[in-house]
């Protein structure tokens, strides 16, 4: 299933509780909002950026681990969707952004720094992608912020829930959050008398209790949603919309050549096939040309056996920072008079998240094959990241004697599983973008345990034969999750009782379920 692509014919509610989901403070308000949309026959998602420690949950609520909607938090592309909204919704963006510089005095460019705005509107891009009907909050902190922010800029109704008075930084917003929301539940008592002494009797019209009754509550949720369609103007709400920001047209035309992206997360095999791929005769595929950390060294990691003068590389660097479409035109052209007949490159998923010209560059070339990287056991993955990352070794030649075996590595467990359930959703958001393109999927597991298979299966997706497939690297993660764990139990403890307990599993990767 893709939450992007599969769209059943029902109303959908986008809830914000709190950073973390699953929550013991927040179980009982997610319980009565679930049952609420059974009534109405809509779907809800709980967007979030954390997740618990499962030890710390009752076990009716592990089940709910990696079921919402878990917006990564790298800050890089925050800043990226920034300027997607900016340039979307330019009106909107703009009233919203001069509504805080006149709160906090701040200038316009200090507002869009500041990481609560820029968390929100990354959430409101994924909610753009999801396209919800419906912005649902919990409290006044930073949840009911978000949700704000993401109504503003999707132009959707918003139910901003609020059970008790509580400290919050947001305490201030909090008049103006009830006079902008479509509906406010609140209970009887202190806090709903003096929302009514701040804001005025204007305020009545929109409030309702749960005590009311959740039929009550389904009417006038129902009557909101009936009330405020998605007012004109308001961006495009579909996958593709949301994942790009400037679409092109045409970019990257090469007649006689075939391009081709290999694409994936880190340690999801790609080393493994950009050297396999290295010795064809017709196929030629650079390495990763928009890595940030190459590209803040200044290396250029062309295509092999294709030379360039100094000037030249240096030339080719002006070109990646002004116009990565231009680059890939390049590497086409280049490829061409090395006598290729298929020419691409290796993309990792973060590289095209903190760049958006080089995802709105590439959905534009018509016809882009595609070498989709997964791998079924997220565990491995990133026990195999975490120690990449540890020793920065992530290349072993197939050449080299003996490899020292890597240390055990503790995970931390609330990390892992926050990686496990962003990659998902990261891994959908590629497949969505890409959708309706030539594309091969290959598993990890699968596909190094038969190279070749993998070789017949690139030779129809790039139409050109291919000869055996002979890795230049080797693989230098453990054999044994156990061994390789240093607090495994914990880790195992930790997945059994969730959908992923699957990959606890031992033995040949290649083996493996798939979860995706």
């Amino acid at each position: 299933m893709n939450r992007f692509l599969d769209r059943p014919a029902r109303h959908r509610f986008a809830v914000l509780l709190a950073p973390e989901f699953p929550s013991v403070a927040h179980a009982s308000a997610h319980s009565q909002i679930v049952e609420l949309a059974e009534r109405l026959t809509a779907a809800v998602a709980v967007f979030h950026t954390a997740m618990p420690h499962p030890a710390s949950l009752p076990t009716k609520l592990r089940s709910q681990i990696g079921t919402g909607f878990c917006v990564s938090p790298i800050p890089m592309i925050h800043a990226n969707d920034a300027e997607h909204w900016r340039d979307v919704a330019p009106q909107r963006f703009a009233a919203l952004i001069d509504s805080f510089v006149q709160m906090t005095a701040m200038s316009e460019a200090a507002v869009v720094l500041r990481q609560d705005v820029q968390t929100a509107l990354s959430y409101a891009r994924w909610m753009q992608a999801w396209a919800p009907d419906l912005v649902w909050s919990c409290g006044a902190g930073a949840a009911a912020f978000t949700a704000m922010v993401a109504a503003h800029l999707l132009g959707l109704p918003r139910v901003l829930q609020l059970d008790a008075a509580e400290p919050s930084e947001y305490a201030p917003l909090l008049p103006r959050q009830v006079e902008l929301a479509d509906l406010v539940i609140v209970p009887p008592g202190a806090l709903r008398d003096g929302l009514l002494a701040q804001v005025g009797e204007s305020l009545l019209p929109k409030l309702v209790s749960w005590q009311d009754g959740h039929h009550e509550l389904a009417r006038r949720v129902h009557a909101v949603l009936g009330a405020k369609a998605v007012a004109d103007g308001a961006p495009t709400r579909t996958p593709r919309a949301a994942f790009l920001t400037r679409p092109q047209r045409g970019g990257a035309a090469e007649p006689g050549v075939r391009p081709f992206l290999l694409l994936g997360a880190e340690r999801t095999g790609s080393n493994l096939l950009v050297g396999a791929l290295a010795g064809q005769s017709q196929i030629l595929c650079a390495d990763e040309l928009f890595n940030p950390r190459l590209q803040r060294e200044q290396q250029m990691p062309w295509l092999p056996g294709v030379t360039a003068a100094a000037a030249e590389v240096a030339a080719l660097r002006r070109l990646r920072a002004a116009d990565p479409g231009g680059l890939h035109a390049r590497l086409l052209a280049d490829g061409k008079r090395a006598g290729a007949a298929a020419v691409g490159f290796k993309l990792l998923y973060f590289h095209g998240l903190v760049d958006q010209r080089v995802l709105d560059h590439l959905a534009s070339v018509e016809d882009l094959r595609i070498v989709h990287l997964v791998r079924s056991n997220r565990l491995r993955r990133w026990l195999s990241f975490q120690q990449a990352t540890a020793s920065d070794r992530w290349f072993a030649a197939a050449t080299a004697g003996a490899t020292a075996a890597a240390q055990p590595m503790s995970l931390e467990v609330p990390a892992m599983l926050a990686d496990f359930a962003c990659h998902e959703v990261i891994e959908e958001r590629y497949r969505a973008l890409f959708a309706g393109r030539a594309t091969l999927e290959l598993e990890y597991g699968r596909f190094v345990a038969d190279l070749a298979g993998t070789a017949r299966q690139l030779a129809q997706l790039l139409e050109c034969p291919l000869a055996t497939l002979q890795p230049r690297s080797k693989k230098t993660g453990v054999e044994s999750l156990a061994h390789g764990i240093s607090n495994w139990h914990e880790v195992r403890d930790a997945l059994l009782g969730t959908r992923w307990a699957t990959f606890l599993q031992e033995g040949p990767e290649g083996a493996e379920v798939a979860e995706r």
